[in-house]
């Protein structure tokens, strides 16, 4: 027997234990526990009471025989799983037949060979510890395989969970884009009315101009006719020459200024159909890449924001001699104008902004910095983070500059940000000349 687990117990119910002496010493010398009832009854007790690991159970006893015993232990819960082995002086088949049918699981007969009874107690006690770890270890698997069904239950819900998370992320995320995009909307909107109301003025101007002077021509050619005609001043030639002395023009003149104004009318023309380009450039869904001029880009931004810049600082440039690159005209807006307005919300009143480019190796950099309140610098790397704002609640989405290193990155480039808490921030924006893949696609 093992030193690690507790000696097995037999309990031997026969009406004459005194005749059991030599088989109780010997069971006791080889490492087993013995309990001894002297009948059907007290064995049942006992048996309850004591849980043995195996039963000598004797068959002929008086009032209660071995046979009946072994029914009621099978009928109990707490015993039915004992081992009995039956001793008997009956060898027949029937009386072992009927022994193993009430629930027995050997025989021994009489008088008993103790070394064979021995190694069928030894072997029946051994099959009934293996049997109790096989019950334990499947009880232990039962539970293991409740848990883990009821893991897998938990972690599919949290999965259904997530997936539900998942998509009201995504339609937030959609939510806010199309905030973000409305509001660039909003912004380009009112730079868009400005900017479209300084040429119509400009136009109304030159159109009263030009009527004027289209009816003064009108009225002087007329009178210069008649009196062609009449060979006589009359009246309205003397009015007409009088008017002309007094305006100290002659028609020449009015030719030359009509013209002046047709011209001025062409290049108001001129501005709405580049007006007309820059937006068609922003509103493409997907434009294709483009050879572009940087300068010409970031004055249409600033052309468009000029409602929102002009409000907070004055707007400087100073464009270096720098290549036309391989871009998207309307990404790179977008990036400039978040740029831009990230530092017209850093500046109170009265501030600067300042546009300057150049270039170097194979890249240009276009550099806009503000005099605005800055950056702490443990912020510095959380100004690009999705949803990041030091605004006040509900005054931005913190999605600006977030879109734009993602478009900057769309294009190959990088940005860099250097920024003095109380003195202001500037935001250098690399570029490629070409694009990488692109050039590798037209090859």
């Amino acid at each position: 027997m093992s030193d690690k687990e507790p000696n097995p117990t037999v309990l031997i119910v026969d009406d004459t234990p005194t005749n059991l002496g030599v088989v109780v010493e010997f069971l006791e010398e080889n490492g087993f526990r013995v309990v001894v009832a002297q009948d059907g009854k007290e064995g049942l007790q006992r048996a309850a009471f004591i849980k043995p690991d195996l039963i000598l159970l004797d068959v002929m006893m008086p009032g209660m025989d071995g046979f009946e015993v072994c029914r009621q232990l099978k009928a109990t819960i707490a015993t039915r799983d004992i081992s009995v082995i039956f001793m008997t002086a009956l060898a027949d088949t029937a009386s072992k037949l009927e022994g193993f049918k009430v629930g027995g699981v050997d025989y021994i007969t009489k008088p008993l060979a103790i070394e064979e009874m021995l190694a069928r107690v030894t072997t029946h006690v051994a099959l009934r510890s293996t049997q109790q770890k096989l019950d334990q270890q499947n009880q232990r698997l039962q539970r293991e395989a409740s848990v883990r069904q009821i893991a897998e239950s938990t972690l599919q819900e949290a999965h259904d969970e997530l997936k539900n998370v998942y998509k009201r992320l995504e339609s937030a995320k959609i939510q806010l884009l199309h905030a973000t995009k409305m509001a660039s909307v909003g912004v380009l909107a009112r730079g868009a009315a400005q900017q479209i109301g300084l040429p119509i003025n400009a136009l109304k101007d030159h159109v009263v101009h030009i009527e004027t002077c289209i009816s003064r021509q009108h009225d002087l050619i007329a009178a210069l006719e008649k009196f062609n005609v009449s060979g006589e001043k009359s009246s309205h030639v003397t009015a007409a020459s009088a008017q002309y002395e007094k305006d100290g023009a002659d028609l020449l003149q009015l030719e030359q200024g009509t013209m002046q104004l047709v011209k001025e009318l062409k290049g108001d023309v001129a501005k709405f159909e580049e007006f007309k380009r820059a937006l068609t450039d922003l509103s493409a869904f997907e434009p294709e890449w483009q050879i572009n001029t940087v300068a010409q880009i970031l004055d249409n931004t600033v052309g468009m924001l000029s409602n929102e810049l002009t409000a907070k600082a004055s707007i400087s440039t100073a464009y270096g001699d720098i290549p036309d690159i391989e871009c998207r005209p309307a990404e790179l807006m977008q990036i400039f104008m978040n740029i831009l307005l990230n530092a017209a919300q850093a500046i109170s009143e009265n501030g600067e902004i300042q546009i300057t480019t150049g270039v170097q190796d194979q890249e240009v950099w276009i550099d806009i910095t503000d005099n605005g309140v800055g950056i702490a610098p443990e912020n510095l790397n959380r100004i690009f983070d999705p949803f990041y704002t030091n605004r006040p609640n509900g005054k931005g989405a913190g999605l600006g500059l977030a879109l734009a290193l993602a478009a900057i990155r769309k294009h190959h480039g990088r940005i860099d940000v250097n920024s003095t808490p109380g003195e202001g921030s500037t935001f250098r924006v690399w570029l490629p000349v070409r694009q990488p893949q692109v050039t590798a696609e037209a090859a």
